[in-house]
């Protein structure tokens, strides 16, 4: 997980096949995971994420919390389009 974000922009994929373009400029952090053995790898912006260990705090002060007072909204965007990459000159 990234709590500081240099960039709210990415592309994964490998080159000469398809991949993923990402935009979630409204999001502060970012996951990256996947399982053992799994055929996967998860790519997530995240607003909040899992309490840090040893966290005894209240929920309010939890690091990546989203605090949206009662009766207001928030809204994030997330933009997530396929792309081919190119094949990487050497």
């Amino acid at each position: 997980m990234w709590e500081r974000l240099n960039s709210t922009h990415l592309t994964y994929g490998v080159a000469g096949d398809l991949g993923i373009e990402m935009a979630f400029e409204d999001f502060p952090h970012f996951g990256l995971w996947t399982r053992p053995g799994a055929g996967f790898l998860c790519l997530e912006p995240w607003q909040g994420y899992i309490s840090p260990l040893g966290f005894d705090g209240e929920l309010a002060d939890k690091p990546g919390i989203a605090a949206i007072a009662p009766g207001a909204s928030r809204q994030w965007s997330l933009t997530i389009r396929p792309v081919r990459r190119l094949p990487v000159a050497i």
